[in-house]
């Protein structure tokens, strides 16, 4: 069935049923650790992390084999590619830090040097290509660095513009400015795409695909009213998918290479805010209708899914008080689709 209502290139999304069911396992924490975040999830399953203690915090890589793993307290990770190689900043003995790729399996390190000393890495891909922010005076210059090649400068963009994501084509994404600005480039800094909001709009993508698809929101700029605002997705083939109705409040976050999005959403019908899944075949889906009733599990927000479909969402117990004031989904947790 087609879950959504065309009108021209915009479409809207409307809600379908669950297709696919999932079973459900908790991140858990170390003893003296309070919470558990997800900082990236890859297509072998592998969760890159950051717990909090009261010492503290920590870095941790979990996969389902191994469980959970810190990382050194030196290498202060930001992503990690499918093939478990992370990126971040490790600590130097004689003082500063470095940007610097890593693989946990091996022991192999690269640190990158060829950039200006404050570089900080965004995201890895699967060519083990990283993209680097630099922020000089009033511009932030980007750079995208390979073993190979060394490092590229991109482009310089003005402050409040940010690179959201990266993909395996060298294709980034950036979003943001006082207009609220959303294009991809390569990473030469030749353009590929432009989202142009409709005028007293701004658009914001947060993640897309190597197929260029993104996900985001179009939303009203200060004092302008405007119709249509709410969560996007933005296809590839140039058509637009709308999301929320009246009353509704949609977050898509992020999206696979099959086309499935996930986020959060809330209205005064389910409650506390719901995890949420979409893709064209099914429609939106609420992943508390796709877990076993009886778990006692509800699950707020979806944070990342990957190309098995896994999805990494954070939760909460029924008994832990849903419907308080001071209730908050602060469980991690990782979803297996069981069904097709």
């Amino acid at each position: 069935m087609f879950k959504s209502l065309l009108l021209g290139l915009l479409s809207v999304a409307v809600w379908g049923q669950a297709a696919t069911q999932y079973e459900i396992q908790e991140i858990l924490p170390p003893d003296n650790a309070t919470e558990l975040v997800s900082i990236a999830l890859n297509d072998r399953g592998q969760l890159l992390g950051q717990g909090h203690t009261e010492e503290g915090s920590f870095q941790f890589i979990w996969d389902q084999e191994n469980g959970l793993r810190r990382l050194s307290p030196l290498l202060q990770a930001t992503d990690m590619n499918d093939q478990g190689v992370l990126v971040g900043v490790v600590k130097l003995k004689s003082g500063g830090s470095r940007p610097t790729v890593w693989n946990p399996a091996t022991g192999e390190a690269h640190m990158i040097w060829d950039v200006p000393e404050q570089a900080w890495p965004i995201a890895i891909n699967n060519r083990k290509r990283v993209l680097l922010l630099s922020a000089q005076n009033e511009a932030w210059s980007f750079y995208v660095w390979d073993e190979h090649d060394g490092s590229l400068r991109v482009s310089a963009q003005p402050a409040g513009v940010w690179p959201s994501d990266f993909n395996d084509l060298g294709q980034i994404l950036f979003s943001g400015g006082e207009v609220g600005h959303t294009f991809v480039v390569w990473r030469d800094g030749s353009p590929v795409r432009d989202i142009a909001a409709p005028e007293g709009t701004w658009a914001f993508a947060s993640a897309f695909n190597n197929r260029g698809d993104l996900v985001g929101s179009l939303g009203c700029l200060s004092g302008v009213q405007c119709q249509n605002s709410g969560a996007r997705v933005w296809m590839g083939d140039g058509r637009e998918i709308q999301f929320g109705r009246r009353g509704e409040r949609i977050g898509l976050l992020a999206i696979n290479d099959q086309g499935q999005a996930v986020g959060t959403m809330s209205n005064q019908r389910i409650g506390p805010s719901s995890a949420i899944i979409w893709d064209e075949a099914s429609g939106l889906v609420s992943l508390n209708d796709c877990i076993d009733p009886d778990s006692g599990w509800r699950l707020g927000t979806a944070l990342a899914i990957n190309a098995q479909g896994q999805i990494v969402a954070m939760g909460t117990a029924h008994s832990e008080g849903v419907q308080t004031k001071e209730f908050r989904y602060h469980r991690l947790v990782l979803l297996t689709p069981t069904s097709p």
